[in-house]
């Protein structure tokens, strides 16, 4: 885990100090080592700005500028360490605004820019190992932006973009070695949060809360060595949707993508090793995923479109599972579902409204194929412990149908298929290679 160092510690207590001095000030402290630099310029109509820069060791360069209509600025920059490069822009019509930047280790680059019209905007970058990587923009009109950047170990980069929005943050803790963080929120965004954390190695998070997204909240964890895990949560054109991803483990993938929609909720959890999991919810409201994968190998797909209020419910365990949910075009639609021991496979379609389906799959092989069209049907599916390659495949057109498949043994297959309306079908098979067929009109 990263520490302050003493330099970085004394720096960060510099600056909290001369936050209250009146005019401009400017320190400039460089310690043993050849060819550091070090630049302060505070133009323009400036009032009570401060900036701080202390470096010891060999190579380093640092750079402040706050500059024209610039009141009260504060920028702070401590290096310890060689090669370390730290920049700090407060631009143009920039008020309020606060960065503090502290390196140790090796070949460190760390970037702040809050410009334009910026205001009371906050950017923290801490990094401490080698060869680490950090950039930070609040720009364009944006106002009251928050970020925060925190990296241990080395070879890490992390991004934040914050532009022409406001009131959004974003904060990024990276420990380990070769992660990679990038959260971007801009373009008519207002009060967004993103938060990703990550441990271990060869990890990448993105998080996009862009064009007219207001509202969204999203976290990304991740716990990896070796490969690493993939993580992107794509938020925009829409109002209040939130988005919980964590995995842990190695060479897990997943997407969340919300837009062109307003309350939607994704959490999706990954525990173990090249599990892949997507879920996209757009052009609706109110839409609600969970999605759990605990072991090995598991893929899962949730959409919910064109329409508004569906649910779905499903977990994973075991290993080489599969699972394909489709919520479009209706609304209330709900799917409560789950998969355990190895290979079962489960491919929904709910069209329409008010739909439910419910069930589990236990054994090796399992299948489960449900199409729901129309309203207010619903399906009950058990696929016992122990069952291996039995297929439950139902099917229902218009409404208020009910169709229950109960099945045990080997290489048995459930056909049912419903029209019209109010028809109740039942099946239930043990022993092996049995065939059941429902036809109701």
């Amino acid at each position: 885990m990263f520490k302050f160092k003493p330099l970085a510690a004394a720096i960060l207590t510099l600056a909290s100090v001369q936050v209250m001095a009146a005019g401009n000030t400017a320190t400039q402290i460089q310690l043993s080592g050849d060819g550091n630099d070090a630049t302060v310029a505070q133009t323009g109509i400036s009032n009570g700005n401060t900036a701080t820069q202390v470096q010891a060791g060999d190579n380093n360069e640092a750079n402040v500028n706050q500059l024209d209509v610039s009141t009260g600025n504060v920028a702070s920059q401590a290096q310890g360490g060689n090669h370390n490069t730290a920049t700090i822009d407060q631009k143009w019509g920039a008020y309020y605004n606060e960065a503090s930047q502290a390196q140790t280790g090796n070949d460190n680059i760390a970037t702040v820019d809050q410009h334009d019209e910026a205001t009371s905007n906050h950017a923290l970058q801490v990094q401490g190992g080698s060869e680490n990587n950090a950039f930070i923009e609040n720009a364009y009109s944006a106002v009251g932006n928050y970020a925060t950047q925190i990296q241990s170990g080395g070879s890490h980069d992390a991004e934040i973009w914050q532009q022409a929005g406001e009131g959004n943050q974003a904060l990024q803790t990276q420990d380990g070695y070769n992660n990679y963080a990038k959260a971007y929120q801009g373009a008519g965004g207002d009060l967004n949060y993103s938060v990703q954390t990550q441990t271990g190695d060869n990890n990448s998070s993105t998080t996009y809360q862009l064009i007219n997204a207001n509202g969204n909240f999203s976290t990304v964890t991740q716990n990896g060595t070796g490969a690493g895990n993939d993580a992107l949560v794509d938020q925009g054109f829409g109002d209040g949707n939130w988005s919980v991803l964590d995995q842990d483990g190695d060479s897990n993938d997943a997407t969340v993508t919300q837009k062109h929609g307003n309350g939607n909720a994704s959490i999706l959890s990954q525990v173990g090793n090249g599990n892949g999991a997507s879920v996209t919810q757009h052009d609706g409201d109110g839409n609600g995923s969970t999605l759990t994968q605990t072991g090995n190998s598991n893929v899962a797909s949730v959409d919910q479109g064109n329409g508004s209020w569906n649910v779905s419910s499903l977990t994973q365990t075991g290993s080489n599972h599969n699972a394909t949910v489709n919520q479009s075009g209706g609304n209330t639609n709900e799917l409560y579902f789950e998969q355990d021991d190895d290979g079962n496979t489960l491919l929904v379609d709910q069209v329409g409204n008010s739909n439910l389906i419910t069930g589990y799959s236990e054994g090796y092989g399992n299948t489960a194929d449900i199409d729901q069209t129309g309203d207010d049907n619903t399906v009950r599916v058990e696929q016992y412990a122990y069952s291996s390659g039995n297929l439950a495949d139902i099917s229902q057109n218009g409404s208020n149908h009910t169709a229950t498949v109960l099945q045990g043994g080997a290489g048995n297959d459930a056909f049912i298929t419903q029209t019209n309306t109010h028809n109740t079908a039942w099946v239930f098979q043990t022993g092996t290679n049995g065939t059941a067929t429902i036809t109701q009109n």
